[in-house]
């Protein structure tokens, strides 16, 4: 008939309570594990990635290098020309404007 019976024992509540903390830190672990993985991966297929970029661009320089150019069309090598010489003849004269900041009319 001891007095200290009823503290000895724990109480189900309190085990339920560490239950339950226990399993929340163990689902945060795994959410953390789990990210970490997913973080590992990316970086992994980015470097991938990287490299795959690099060697496609290292393939199109040389390409280019060595002449794999197809000839320019001739009609738009045409084209080239004619708007180059409409870039030397003087375009519409500027306007001046006056003090209200409308254009002046020089007809008049």
């Amino acid at each position: 008939m001891g007095g200290f019976n009823g503290l000895m024992r724990p109480r189900w509540g309190m085990v339920a309570d560490v239950v339950i903390y226990a399993g929340f830190i163990s689902i945060l672990a795994a959410l953390f594990w789990g990210i970490r993985e997913v973080k590992i991966t990316i970086e992994s297929g980015l470097e991938d990635l990287d490299g795959a970029i690099a060697s496609a661009i290292q393939s199109i320089a040389q390409n280019l290098a060595a002449g794999g150019l197809e000839p320019v069309n001739p009609f738009q090598q045409m084209l080239a020309q004619y708007i180059g010489s409409q870039l030397n003849k003087p375009g519409l004269p500027l306007l001046d404007r006056d003090a209200a900041g409308k254009f002046q009319n020089d007809n008049s």
